[in-house]
């Protein structure tokens, strides 16, 4: 091999393992975060859930005999007990996706680079290399970014 190849590979192999070790460790951090907003809200709207049940006198009714009478009700502090209930279920289905999409971006970023180990061969001096990386590496910054901004934007934490 040419002493320039070598280098060349040696940079493609620095750039994939430094790639896929970054994105893990988002996906763990960000993914623990995430995890807990979901917690977070979901004891909210627990919390919100007892409000309710508290209103009614502890009833021994299920949740959803509970929320039915609670639609009906036209008593302002359960009418608004009800609209805070009813306003986490988009925000934790919306969490939700948003957390999925940014794991399953992070795991096509680290795949993308385990298996650019096996072909480092093929990858070096490719026009499509730097390219690549770079698509990986902005996914993984704007994922990033937009499951923090859209997590904290919420004023239910």
């Amino acid at each position: 091999m040419i002493v320039g190849q070598n280098d060349t590979i040696l940079k493609v192999r620095c750039s994939i393992s430094t790639l896929a070790q970054t994105c893990a460790a988002l996906a763990a951090f960000i993914g623990a975060v995430g995890l807990y907003r979901l917690q977070v809200l979901k004891q909210s709207r627990s919390d919100i859930f007892n409000n309710i049940w508290n209103a009614f006198g502890h009833p021994p009714e299920p949740s959803n005999q509970v929320l039915a009478r609670a639609r009906k009700s036209d008593d302002i502090w359960i009418i608004d007990f009800l609209r805070q209930f009813d306003s986490f279920a988009a925000t934790i289905r919306r969490s939700t996706k948003g957390l999925c999409f940014f794991e399953l971006w992070q795991l096509v970023a680290i795949l993308s680079s385990l298996v650019g180990f096996i072909f480092v061969g093929y990858l070096e001096n490719k026009w499509y290399t730097p390219v690549g990386l770079g698509v990986l590496t902005l996914g993984s910054v704007f994922t990033t970014a937009f499951c923090v901004l859209a997590w904290f934007r919420d004023d239910t934490l």
